[in-house]
């Protein structure tokens, strides 16, 4: 085991780094991704669209900021 680890240990190491290192990248991206069509979705609505919530809430925004 010793002569394993002495072996391939560092490889090992630095390996599972950048794993974690691209999965948070794409994490973060994802969540970019996430906030950017939010805000598309906010900045599309206007007075008189009607909307349903999460809850099955059925309205008309009757003003906007």
């Amino acid at each position: 085991m010793q002569e394993i680890f002495a072996k391939y240990g560092s490889t090992i190491g630095f390996r599972s780094s950048l794993d974690r290192c691209i999965f948070t990248f794409y994490l973060l991206d994802l969540i970019r991704k996430d906030k950017k069509n939010n805000k598309n979705l906010l900045n599309s609505l206007k007075e008189g669209t009607e909307v349903i919530t999460i809850g099955g809430i059925k309205g008309t925004i009757a003003f906007c900021w």
